[in-house]
């Protein structure tokens, strides 16, 4: 069994076929909030104090979006929406206590006018009935309007705060959504705002396993079959010849005479699952194989900004193997790194503005070479699988170790370490052990309660911390 390492030691461990996941990069279940769409004013938002966000006509099109407007000096100016946990229902559902723990998300469209100068970003915040606010999710870095296309509508989204994880936190009453323009002049407009329960995962690669290929064309003498949304160059794209695709039925099969060839998809930016999105950080994972490497030079995977005048833009992210780090006739996985100095989706290139990003598979050869492709996934970064044929998704401890003293009553002493259970345990502890508190409740962990990083309390050993939990487990609540 092939399976993915994890940081967690397990007693036992549960491990399920791994299927292709699409559609699942940022918010996947819709919260409903207050007017999203402006279409009645700025009910349900907030502002800070004056007229600098307004309520205004979309300067593209029709209907009413939020507009910060500001001459002269600049200003610092937000407008924000509280969602109330004890009173809201949908998905994040009162009370709020079995919510703990969730990934959140705020992201909307934004259009930046050409006369617009200074900074802007989108911020998610728990709250505390006191009004203790704690940040678990910002755009970050900020976003310079230099950076942007103008007068074109862009979506955005909250990424991730360390060490909060996006996540809500166990004393959360409300939660914040905040679009901020920082030290901003000019016009800037805000519209079709979104909140929702996050989770990293992969785009919608069209055909991204080669499974379009229907044998009855072939067999009816119609036009050879082109997988979907896929190009190459030089050359033309054919079915496997091994029938030994990594992953379903088919794979793509290219041969190189010499030089360098390119496979390639473009995906269209969009502000909806499974598309990328403008500021985040992507990668890309790919299965090949090679009939030989005698002649090979190298083959790399990239992931490379795109559109309507762009031309040999920087990888946003990429990876190079070499004939030493491949095995001729056998299923290799290789997988992208993040550039160290622009690891991010822009928003232009140079002044034409990137619409797409371009998933690119390049092989060079001194001589004919045969070249397998299969899986091939884009998504977040830490959002895809590689998709082993069976890998673990989580970790399940029946007990655990506590180092404490000596308990020859309790089941699983050793004389040096004692092995204890959860606190549902019908076993007790030894009152009187030493080094630890009357009844030893402490030491016995209860998934039922909340650690101070919002996740289960469950009993676990990890090489990091003892905070450092599985995302998903046996002791999760509800469905992840």
């Amino acid at each position: 069994m092939q399976q993915v390492s994890g940081r967690h030691s397990l007693l036992s461990t549960l491990a399920l076929t791994a299927f292709a996941a699409v559609g699942r990069a940022e918010i996947r279940q819709s919260v409903t909030i207050t007017n999203p769409d402006f279409t009645t004013n700025l009910n349900g938002w907030s502002k800070t104090s004056g007229t600098i966000w307004t309520w205004a006509s979309n300067p593209s099109g029709s209907g009413g979006v939020a507009k910060f407007s500001k001459s002269g000096s600049a200003a610092t100016h937000s407008m924000w929406q509280y969602y109330d946990l004890s009173t809201s229902g949908g998905v994040l559902t009162a009370p709020p206590s079995t919510e703990f723990g969730r990934k959140l998300e705020f992201g909307g469209w934004v259009y930046v006018a050409s006369n617009f100068s200074g900074k802007f970003y989108l911020e998610l915040n728990s709250r505390t009935s006191g009004g203790v606010s704690t940040n678990v999710a910002k755009t970050s870095p900020w976003i310079d309007g230099a950076d942007v296309p103008r007068n074109k509508w862009l979506y955005i989204t909250t990424e991730p705060v360390s060490p909060y994880d996006s996540r809500l936190q166990s004393n959360t009453a409300v939660m914040s959504m905040v679009c901020v323009v920082n030290s901003g002049t000019g016009d800037l407009y805000f519209d079709a705002a979104k909140f929702g329960v996050f989770e990293y995962g992969d785009l919608a690669v069209a055909d991204g396993s080669f499974e379009t290929y229907d044998p009855l064309l072939e067999q009816q003498g119609l036009p050879s079959w082109t997988p979907g949304g896929w190009m190459v160059t030089p050359g033309s794209l054919s079915r496997g010849s091994s029938d030994d695709a990594y992953y379903g039925d088919n794979s793509v099969e290219v041969s190189v005479a010499s030089g360098t060839a390119k496979v390639f998809q473009a995906l269209g930016m969009g502000g909806t699952n499974g598309t990328p999105h403008y500021h985040h950080k992507m990668e890309a994972g790919a299965w090949f194989k090679v009939d030989s490497t005698a002649v090979l030079t190298s083959v790399k995977l990239s992931l490379v900004p795109s559109g309507a005048g762009i031309s040999g833009a920087s990888p946003i992210a990429s990876q190079t193997l070499y004939p030493a780090d491949i095995t001729a006739g056998k299923w290799t996985f290789v997988q992208t790194v993040p550039d160290a100095t622009s690891p991010r989706i822009p928003f232009k290139v140079s002044s034409n503005a990137v619409t797409s990003l371009t998933v690119q598979f390049e092989m060079a050869v001194t001589d004919t070479t045969v070249l397998e492709l299969d899986f091939v996934q884009v998504g977040e970064l830490n959002g895809i699988t590689g998709n082993p044929k069976a890998f673990v998704v989580a970790d399940y401890y029946s007990n655990y170790r506590a180092p404490l003293a000596s308990d020859g009553s309790y089941p699983g002493w050793n004389g040096v370490n004692q092995w204890r259970s959860w606190n549902s345990t019908p076993f007790s502890v030894n009152a009187d052990c030493d080094n630890c508190p009357e009844d030893c409740s402490d030491m016995q962990h209860d998934p039922d309660d909340y650690r101070a990083n919002s996740r289960r309390d469950a009993a676990c050993s990890t090489e990091d911390s003892a905070d450092n939990l599985p995302l998903v487990g046996a002791y999760h609540p509800t469905p992840a």
